[in-house]
């Protein structure tokens, strides 16, 4: 598989389940390079997952594994304290729903990326990142973890021989550390395309402005767009429009 800009954007798809709709799976995957599809932790179910794994190989899409808190009626976005035994064997479980599926269509998974509160958490504790890269290793040592170049999860990813790769948002806001602002936050989405754009390109130079309105460095191999975003095949189409414009 290959991805279709000259950096790799990533979307979370798959994350609807029964009648609750989440995101425009059919209308976001071709704009995608990657795509991080549930595990049925914080959304997913059977249908929904086949359905976007099988969109991802039909558009040549690299397919990974999406993992959380197993707590749908949050959407994985509340910190859930879990003994290490048991995180680590739902996010092994999780993983293997994706992976069982793609390479039953002759694929293989390429990366896994943490969703929601437990991709914050990880980020910052030592221990849910051991926990989290221990999960990955055990299913495939060889997936590549996506993850911020600055958080626990890439240190310790790197720590063990996984290949790591950067991830930054171009449509989520970044505090004066260099996390993402809380989505309670005002301003912590970014609702308008060319708003997005404009991050992205700040991105790419190699720094982000912070809701302080800091310029701090940051790197990023893959750049993320929110599935679930309201304005997200908007924001895409306009990244795409510039990317190809950019060369």
């Amino acid at each position: 598989m290959k991805h279709k800009f000259p950096v790799l954007i990533n979307c979370d798809v798959g994350e609807s389940w029964f009648d609750r709709i989440v995101g425009n799976d059919e209308a976001i995957i071709p704009l995608s390079g990657a795509v991080n599809v549930a595990c049925g932790g914080h959304g997913g179910d059977a249908m929904t997952i086949q359905n976007a794994v099988a969109l991802a190989v039909k558009h040549n899409v690299l397919v990974g594994a999406h993992p959380s808190y197993p707590d749908r009626e949050n959407f994985g976005r509340i910190y859930i304290p879990m003994e290490r035994a048991v995180l680590q064997q739902s996010i092994e479980d999780q993983i293997r729903v994706v992976k069982d599926c793609i390479e039953a269509m002759g694929g293989s998974l390429y990366h896994v990326k943490a969703h929601g509160a437990l991709y914050n958490r990880a980020a910052v504790d030592a221990d849910e990142a051991e926990t989290f890269v221990a999960a990955v290793r055990s299913v495939d040592s060889g997936l590549v973890i996506i993850a911020p170049d600055t958080s626990k999860m890439a240190e310790k990813g790197r720590a063990a021989g996984s290949k790591v790769m950067a991830e930054a948002f171009a449509d989520r806001r970044y505090d004066k550390h260099g996390l993402l602002l809380p989505r309670g936050s005002t301003g912590a989405v970014i609702e308008d395309a060319a708003e997005a754009v404009e991050q992205l390109k700040s991105i790419l130079a190699g720094v982000v402005v912070t809701a302080e309105k800091m310029t701090i460095p940051i790197k990023a191999e893959t750049i993320c767009v929110h599935g679930d975003h309201t304005h997200s095949v908007t924001i895409l189409q306009a990244i795409h429009q510039f990317l190809q414009d950019a060369d």
